[in-house]
Protein backbone atom coordinates (compact mmCIF):
# COMPACT_ATOMS: atom_id res chain seq x y z
CA UNK A 1 0.00 0.00 0.00
CA UNK A 2 1.32 3.25 -0.89
CA UNK A 3 0.47 6.90 -0.03
CA UNK A 4 -2.30 7.66 -2.44
CA UNK A 5 -2.89 11.92 -2.66
CA UNK A 6 -6.54 12.16 -3.64
CA UNK A 7 -7.75 15.82 -5.78
CA UNK A 8 -11.74 15.36 -4.59
CA UNK A 9 -14.18 17.95 -5.38
CA UNK A 10 -18.26 17.70 -5.41
CA UNK A 11 -20.94 20.28 -7.31
CA UNK A 12 -19.89 21.34 -10.61
CA UNK A 13 -23.37 21.89 -11.77
CA UNK A 14 -22.50 21.73 -15.49
CA UNK A 15 -20.44 24.94 -14.83
CA UNK A 16 -17.47 25.25 -17.29
CA UNK A 17 -15.44 27.41 -14.58
CA UNK A 18 -16.14 24.47 -12.43
CA UNK A 19 -14.99 22.32 -14.77
CA UNK A 20 -11.64 23.97 -16.20
CA UNK A 21 -10.90 24.24 -12.16
CA UNK A 22 -11.27 20.15 -12.00
CA UNK A 23 -9.07 19.98 -14.90
CA UNK A 24 -5.99 22.13 -13.76
CA UNK A 25 -6.32 20.62 -10.29
CA UNK A 26 -6.69 16.77 -11.54
CA UNK A 27 -3.77 17.18 -13.82
CA UNK A 28 -1.19 18.16 -10.84
CA UNK A 29 1.83 16.01 -10.46
CA UNK A 30 0.91 15.01 -6.88
CA UNK A 31 -1.99 14.18 -7.74
CA UNK A 32 -2.91 10.13 -8.23
CA UNK A 33 -6.26 9.70 -8.35
CA UNK A 34 -9.15 12.38 -8.84
CA UNK A 35 -12.93 11.58 -6.89
CA UNK A 36 -16.02 13.61 -7.62
CA UNK A 37 -18.87 13.51 -5.11
CA UNK A 38 -21.71 14.17 -6.82
CA UNK A 39 -23.57 16.74 -8.98
CA UNK A 40 -21.57 17.07 -11.60
CA UNK A 41 -24.19 19.04 -13.82
CA UNK A 42 -27.47 20.53 -12.67
CA UNK A 43 -30.55 18.74 -13.83
CA UNK A 44 -30.31 18.95 -17.53
CA UNK A 45 -26.77 18.97 -19.93
CA UNK A 46 -23.86 16.34 -18.97
CA UNK A 47 -22.94 15.03 -22.12
CA UNK A 48 -20.16 16.00 -22.29
CA UNK A 49 -18.73 15.10 -18.82
CA UNK A 50 -17.21 11.84 -19.55
CA UNK A 51 -15.20 12.41 -22.42
CA UNK A 52 -13.86 15.72 -19.99
CA UNK A 53 -12.96 13.54 -17.46
CA UNK A 54 -11.45 10.63 -19.31
CA UNK A 55 -8.83 13.61 -20.68
CA UNK A 56 -7.75 13.45 -17.69
CA UNK A 57 -5.56 10.52 -17.80
CA UNK A 58 -5.80 9.12 -14.75
CA UNK A 59 -8.10 7.22 -12.41
CA UNK A 60 -11.30 9.24 -11.86
CA UNK A 61 -14.10 7.87 -9.20
CA UNK A 62 -17.59 8.97 -9.02
CA UNK A 63 -21.07 8.85 -7.81
CA UNK A 64 -24.30 10.93 -9.02
CA UNK A 65 -25.62 13.42 -6.73
CA UNK A 66 -29.18 14.92 -6.18
CA UNK A 67 -28.73 16.29 -9.72
CA UNK A 68 -27.03 14.50 -12.13
CA UNK A 69 -28.72 12.24 -14.50
CA UNK A 70 -28.70 8.62 -14.71
CA UNK A 71 -26.04 9.10 -17.96
CA UNK A 72 -23.65 10.27 -15.92
CA UNK A 73 -22.73 6.76 -14.69
CA UNK A 74 -23.68 5.05 -17.60
CA UNK A 75 -20.99 7.48 -19.43
CA UNK A 76 -18.24 6.14 -17.63
CA UNK A 77 -15.72 3.98 -19.39
CA UNK A 78 -13.67 1.57 -17.05
CA UNK A 79 -11.57 1.16 -20.37
CA UNK A 80 -10.56 5.03 -19.80
CA UNK A 81 -10.29 5.01 -15.86
CA UNK A 82 -13.38 6.34 -15.31
CA UNK A 83 -15.30 4.27 -12.43
CA UNK A 84 -18.83 4.91 -10.70
CA UNK A 85 -18.69 4.25 -6.72
CA UNK A 86 -22.48 3.65 -6.32
CA UNK A 87 -22.34 0.50 -3.92
CA UNK A 88 -19.12 -0.78 -6.07
CA UNK A 89 -15.62 -0.95 -4.39
CA UNK A 90 -12.84 -0.12 -6.52
CA UNK A 91 -8.87 -0.48 -5.56
CA UNK A 92 -6.29 2.77 -5.88
CA UNK A 93 -2.74 2.45 -4.89
CA UNK A 94 -3.48 -0.22 -2.92
CA UNK A 95 -6.68 1.41 -1.63
CA UNK A 96 -10.50 0.38 -0.72
CA UNK A 97 -12.37 2.86 -2.73
CA UNK A 98 -16.48 2.86 -2.64
CA UNK A 99 -19.69 5.26 -2.18
CA UNK A 100 -23.00 5.03 -2.47
CA UNK A 101 -24.90 7.58 -5.67
CA UNK A 102 -28.01 10.28 -4.98
CA UNK A 103 -28.80 11.88 -1.55
CA UNK A 104 -32.00 12.33 0.60
CA UNK A 105 -35.10 13.58 -0.87
CA UNK A 106 -35.22 16.69 1.36
CA UNK A 107 -34.84 19.32 1.73
CA UNK A 108 -33.41 19.80 -1.58
CA UNK A 109 -35.09 18.80 -4.90
CA UNK A 110 -33.90 15.73 -6.17
CA UNK A 111 -33.33 13.80 -9.45
CA UNK A 112 -32.01 10.39 -6.84
CA UNK A 113 -33.15 10.28 -3.40
CA UNK A 114 -31.26 6.94 -1.03
CA UNK A 115 -33.89 4.89 0.20
CA UNK A 116 -31.75 5.07 3.05
CA UNK A 117 -31.65 1.81 5.07
CA UNK A 118 -31.42 -0.75 2.70
CA UNK A 119 -28.86 1.05 0.82
CA UNK A 120 -26.45 1.86 3.72
CA UNK A 121 -26.77 -1.72 4.92
CA UNK A 122 -25.03 -2.62 1.94
CA UNK A 123 -22.93 -0.29 1.78
CA UNK A 124 -21.80 -1.06 5.64
CA UNK A 125 -20.95 -4.53 4.51
CA UNK A 126 -18.37 -2.84 1.84
CA UNK A 127 -16.58 -0.75 4.57
CA UNK A 128 -13.55 -1.39 6.94
CA UNK A 129 -11.54 1.39 8.96
CA UNK A 130 -9.02 1.38 5.86
CA UNK A 131 -11.74 2.38 3.25
CA UNK A 132 -12.24 5.81 1.32
CA UNK A 133 -15.99 6.19 1.48
CA UNK A 134 -17.80 8.69 -0.74
CA UNK A 135 -20.56 9.90 -0.75
CA UNK A 136 -23.27 13.25 -1.89
CA UNK A 137 -24.59 14.33 1.65
CA UNK A 138 -22.40 14.94 4.70
CA UNK A 139 -23.05 13.15 7.82
CA UNK A 140 -25.56 14.70 10.10
CA UNK A 141 -23.90 17.53 12.45
CA UNK A 142 -20.83 17.60 10.85
CA UNK A 143 -20.08 20.16 7.34
CA UNK A 144 -23.77 20.55 6.68
CA UNK A 145 -24.67 23.45 8.04
CA UNK A 146 -27.30 25.67 5.31
CA UNK A 147 -26.78 29.28 5.80
CA UNK A 148 -24.39 28.78 8.92
CA UNK A 149 -27.88 27.67 10.97
CA UNK A 150 -29.83 24.59 10.07
CA UNK A 151 -28.25 21.11 9.73
CA UNK A 152 -29.08 19.08 6.52
CA UNK A 153 -26.70 16.25 6.93
CA UNK A 154 -27.36 12.43 6.66
CA UNK A 155 -27.98 10.62 10.09
CA UNK A 156 -28.26 7.14 8.56
CA UNK A 157 -24.51 8.22 7.03
CA UNK A 158 -23.90 8.93 10.87
CA UNK A 159 -24.79 6.42 12.26
CA UNK A 160 -23.09 4.23 9.53
CA UNK A 161 -19.70 6.23 10.00
CA UNK A 162 -20.14 6.16 13.96
CA UNK A 163 -20.31 2.28 13.17
CA UNK A 164 -17.58 1.21 10.84
CA UNK A 165 -15.31 4.22 11.12
CA UNK A 166 -14.23 4.26 7.49
CA UNK A 167 -10.56 6.40 7.26
CA UNK A 168 -12.07 8.82 5.15
CA UNK A 169 -15.78 10.14 4.21
CA UNK A 170 -15.31 12.39 1.21
CA UNK A 171 -18.48 14.56 0.56
CA UNK A 172 -19.97 17.66 -0.64
CA UNK A 173 -23.98 19.28 -1.35
CA UNK A 174 -23.54 21.68 1.18
CA UNK A 175 -22.02 24.34 -0.24
CA UNK A 176 -21.19 26.61 2.15
CA UNK A 177 -20.14 24.05 4.46
CA UNK A 178 -17.10 23.22 2.32
CA UNK A 179 -14.29 22.17 4.74
CA UNK A 180 -12.45 19.35 6.91
CA UNK A 181 -14.01 18.06 10.26
CA UNK A 182 -13.35 14.57 12.30
CA UNK A 183 -16.45 12.58 13.38
CA UNK A 184 -14.63 9.88 15.57
CA UNK A 185 -11.78 8.45 13.53
CA UNK A 186 -13.39 9.54 10.09
CA UNK A 187 -11.87 12.23 8.51
CA UNK A 188 -14.90 14.20 6.86
CA UNK A 189 -13.67 16.51 3.79
CA UNK A 190 -16.75 18.38 2.34
CA UNK A 191 -15.17 19.62 -0.52
CA UNK A 192 -18.16 21.28 -2.12
CA UNK A 193 -17.09 24.03 -5.21
CA UNK A 194 -18.50 27.52 -3.93
CA UNK A 195 -17.08 30.88 -4.54
CA UNK A 196 -13.57 30.37 -3.41
CA UNK A 197 -13.61 26.59 -2.42
CA UNK A 198 -11.25 24.61 -5.22
CA UNK A 199 -12.03 21.44 -3.53
CA UNK A 200 -9.10 19.58 -1.37
CA UNK A 201 -5.94 17.38 -1.90
CA UNK A 202 -6.65 14.17 0.32
CA UNK A 203 -3.80 11.81 1.59
CA UNK A 204 -3.45 8.90 3.44
CA UNK A 205 -0.73 5.92 3.43
CA UNK A 206 -3.31 3.57 5.04
CA UNK A 207 -0.86 3.48 8.32
CA UNK A 208 -1.26 7.23 10.19
CA UNK A 209 -4.28 9.40 10.18
CA UNK A 210 -5.20 10.40 7.04
CA UNK A 211 -4.79 14.46 6.25
CA UNK A 212 -6.40 17.00 4.00
CA UNK A 213 -6.54 20.71 2.81
CA UNK A 214 -8.53 22.87 1.30
CA UNK A 215 -7.98 24.55 -1.79
CA UNK A 216 -8.34 27.95 -2.71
Amino acid sequence: METIRIYAAADLHGRSSCVDLVTRHANRADVQAVVLAGDLVHYRGGHAIPDKLAALSKPVFVIRGNTDPRRIEQGLDPARQMYSLNLQTHQCCGHRITGVSGTLPIPFRSRIGWSEAKRLERLAAMIDSHTILVAHPPPWGVQDRVAGRWHAGSRGLRRLITAKSPAILICGHIHEAAGIAWLGRTLVVNCALGKQGQGAIISYDGKQRPTARMLS
